[in-house]
């Protein structure tokens, strides 16, 4: 049974775990999610752009991971992070984010991803996670790299389910490495 990390802070942001009952994860868990979605939940309603934000709402029995990010100050949902791949047998994750372009180029990204990745590392249930980007995405390999992975790899691959080849720089963290990164 894996832990269920409900609620995490850091000194701006909230991330809050998205229920598995939630209608927005319900919907990403078809195979075919559209690139632009409308959905209206209760008094909330919501519009999903990028491959990313819907690659991460998706049902899943473990973990738990879809955490949407709240700016404190305003309260306001300004992105997502999450594991948008697991591999349960060998504890490992693969996480993607997204984030609102007014709040981008303020450390607000690599603030929420070190605080996934300490969490996750925490638990002591998870050996290695990973993301990935294009190349020429310079700003969500920054966040990597600040939230101390190094790129691992170079691989061709879709960007989400019957999706075209792209290249993607591949950055990793094992828990080892996390753990003497906090002792120094």
């Amino acid at each position: 049974m894996s832990s269920i990390i409900f609620r995490l802070e850091t000194p701006r942001l909230f991330l809050q775990l998205n229920s598995d009952e939630d209608p927005r994860a319900s919907f990403y868990s078809s195979l075919n999610a559209p690139k632009r979605a409308h959905i209206n939940s209760g008094n909330e309603e919501l519009f999903f752009d990028s491959a990313v934000e819907s690659l991460l709402f998706y049902t899943s029995p473990n973990p738990p991971s879809n955490y949407k990010i709240i700016l404190k100050e305003s309260l306001v949902k300004i992105g997502i992070i999450g594991f948008f791949k697991w591999d349960s047998e060998r504890k490992r994750g693969t996480i993607g984010f997204s984030l609102d372009k007014k709040y981008r180029k303020q450390g607000i990204m690599t603030e929420a991803a070190r605080a996934f990745i300490d969490a996750w590392f925490s638990t002591g249930e998870i050996s290695w996670i990973e993301g990935k980007c294009q190349p020429d995405n310079k700003a969500s390999e920054k966040v990597m790299i600040n939230s101390g992975m190094t790129l691992r790899n170079v691989v061709d691959e879709p960007l989400f389910k019957g999706s075209r080849l792209y290249t993607l720089n591949v950055y990793g963290i094992s828990r080892s490495e996390w753990l003497a990164l906090r002792q120094s």
